[in-house]
Protein backbone atom coordinates (compact mmCIF):
# COMPACT_ATOMS: atom_id res chain seq x y z
CA UNK A 1 0.00 0.00 0.00
CA UNK A 2 1.08 3.38 -0.54
CA UNK A 3 1.66 6.55 1.89
CA UNK A 4 -2.25 7.00 1.26
CA UNK A 5 -4.02 3.83 0.73
CA UNK A 6 -2.07 2.26 4.11
CA UNK A 7 -3.35 5.13 7.06
CA UNK A 8 -7.08 4.30 5.19
CA UNK A 9 -6.70 0.66 5.65
CA UNK A 10 -5.64 1.01 8.94
CA UNK A 11 -8.66 3.34 9.64
CA UNK A 12 -10.65 0.87 8.29
CA UNK A 13 -9.50 -2.16 10.68
CA UNK A 14 -9.55 0.42 13.72
CA UNK A 15 -13.13 1.00 13.11
CA UNK A 16 -13.79 -2.96 12.77
CA UNK A 17 -14.75 -2.95 9.50
CA UNK A 18 -14.91 -6.02 7.47
CA UNK A 19 -14.67 -5.26 3.58
CA UNK A 20 -12.40 -4.96 1.48
CA UNK A 21 -9.52 -2.09 0.55
CA UNK A 22 -8.52 -2.12 -3.21
CA UNK A 23 -7.08 1.05 -4.12
CA UNK A 24 -6.06 2.27 -8.23
CA UNK A 25 -4.68 4.46 -9.59
CA UNK A 26 -7.22 4.75 -12.67
CA UNK A 27 -10.36 5.98 -11.55
CA UNK A 28 -12.56 6.20 -14.57
CA UNK A 29 -11.51 2.31 -15.57
CA UNK A 30 -11.63 0.98 -12.20
CA UNK A 31 -15.29 2.59 -11.94
CA UNK A 32 -16.45 1.78 -14.96
CA UNK A 33 -14.99 -2.03 -14.38
CA UNK A 34 -17.20 -1.47 -10.98
CA UNK A 35 -20.29 -0.36 -12.52
CA UNK A 36 -21.23 -4.05 -14.00
CA UNK A 37 -21.42 -5.29 -10.88
CA UNK A 38 -24.05 -4.49 -8.00
CA UNK A 39 -22.19 -3.12 -5.41
CA UNK A 40 -22.03 0.71 -3.78
CA UNK A 41 -19.13 2.32 -5.12
CA UNK A 42 -17.54 5.14 -3.26
CA UNK A 43 -15.00 7.57 -4.60
CA UNK A 44 -12.60 8.89 -1.77
CA UNK A 45 -10.50 11.96 -3.63
CA UNK A 46 -8.08 14.55 -3.37
CA UNK A 47 -10.40 16.65 -6.18
CA UNK A 48 -12.69 19.19 -5.21
CA UNK A 49 -13.18 19.90 -8.74
CA UNK A 50 -17.19 19.86 -9.65
CA UNK A 51 -16.05 18.26 -13.04
CA UNK A 52 -14.28 15.58 -11.45
CA UNK A 53 -17.26 14.88 -9.08
CA UNK A 54 -20.15 15.23 -11.78
CA UNK A 55 -17.84 12.61 -14.08
CA UNK A 56 -17.83 10.09 -11.52
CA UNK A 57 -21.15 10.38 -10.56
CA UNK A 58 -21.59 9.90 -14.45
CA UNK A 59 -19.61 6.99 -14.36
CA UNK A 60 -22.43 5.28 -11.65
CA UNK A 61 -20.02 6.31 -8.83
CA UNK A 62 -22.64 5.98 -5.20
CA UNK A 63 -20.83 8.80 -3.43
CA UNK A 64 -18.19 11.47 -3.86
CA UNK A 65 -16.19 12.01 -0.42
CA UNK A 66 -13.16 14.62 -0.48
CA UNK A 67 -10.21 12.71 1.66
CA UNK A 68 -10.37 14.02 4.98
CA UNK A 69 -6.44 14.62 6.92
CA UNK A 70 -5.84 12.74 10.37
CA UNK A 71 -5.92 9.46 11.63
CA UNK A 72 -9.12 10.02 13.73
CA UNK A 73 -11.18 11.46 11.14
CA UNK A 74 -10.38 8.35 8.33
CA UNK A 75 -11.55 5.97 11.69
CA UNK A 76 -14.60 7.90 11.72
CA UNK A 77 -15.43 8.05 7.82
CA UNK A 78 -14.92 4.05 8.31
CA UNK A 79 -17.14 3.91 10.54
CA UNK A 80 -20.32 5.93 8.73
CA UNK A 81 -19.48 4.21 5.70
CA UNK A 82 -19.59 0.33 7.44
CA UNK A 83 -22.65 1.86 8.79
CA UNK A 84 -24.38 3.29 5.72
CA UNK A 85 -23.64 0.83 3.37
CA UNK A 86 -23.24 -2.31 5.14
CA UNK A 87 -25.50 -2.00 8.05
CA UNK A 88 -28.75 -0.29 7.09
CA UNK A 89 -28.11 0.23 3.24
CA UNK A 90 -29.78 -2.79 1.58
CA UNK A 91 -28.61 -3.92 -1.96
CA UNK A 92 -30.91 -5.01 -4.89
CA UNK A 93 -31.37 -8.76 -5.75
CA UNK A 94 -28.22 -10.23 -6.73
CA UNK A 95 -25.50 -7.45 -4.80
CA UNK A 96 -23.44 -7.89 -1.72
CA UNK A 97 -26.03 -8.55 1.53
Amino acid sequence: MDEVAEPLGEAFRAAGGACRLDVVDDGDGALAFLRLRLLPVVILSNSGVQDDIDECYALGANCYIPKTTGFAALVELARVLEAHWLVFGRAPDGGPS
